[in-house]
């Protein structure tokens, strides 16, 4: 996992074609959009970090993006994420160092901050970099999943594996 300050989070999508990173936007044209409202169910919202994250044909880097953090501060536990991303050795605040960027290796490690933000109500963006996934989720449950069109066919098993967590 590699821990990116805006600027390198910016150019990192802007390098594979990627508009947008802001909750609730379309990340650019030519994207079909699916929205749904996440369950509140303890193993339905852990099922969630297991779809999103390591859908095992699809080797790729993927970025999560914090993108709020402190709207709910009685469910966040900030020694949990702590330790997630001190491995990195990286001690600069989520909203100074946002992008945290995984190899198709470290899929293990990204489902289990998935989880975490889940858990914590943090809103986070997921971005795959070559296959056009974008899967949002806001601090109020809603998740929308992007899918480049030329992708729609053969990520539909995805989004209904992501569907069967909704409310």
């Amino acid at each position: 996992m590699r821990i990116l300050n805006e600027t390198e989070t910016l150019s990192w999508l802007s390098d594979r074609g990627i508009g947008s990173a802001k909750l609730h936007k379309e990340p650019g044209p030519g994207w079909r959009r699916h929205d749904f409202i996440l369950s509140t169910e303890f193993n339905q919202r852990a099922r969630l970090a297991q779809f999103a994250v390591p859908f095992p044909y699809v080797e790729d880097e993927v970025l999560l993006i914090f993108a709020e953090v402190g709207i709910f501060p009685s469910f966040e536990r900030p020694y949990m994420l702590k330790l997630l991303r001190d491995q990195e050795d990286d001690h600069e605040p989520l909203d100074e160092r946002e992008g945290h960027l995984f190899a198709s290796s470290e899929f293990d490690r990204c489902e289990a901050l998935c989880a975490h933000c889940l858990n914590s109500l943090f809103s986070f963006i997921l971005t795959y970099s070559r296959h056009g996934v974008q899967i949002q989720v806001d601090h109020d449950d809603g998740v929308t999943i992007f899918i480049k069109e030329e992708f729609t066919e053969q990520f539909a098993e995805l989004v209904e594996a992501l569907e069967s967590c909704k409310a």
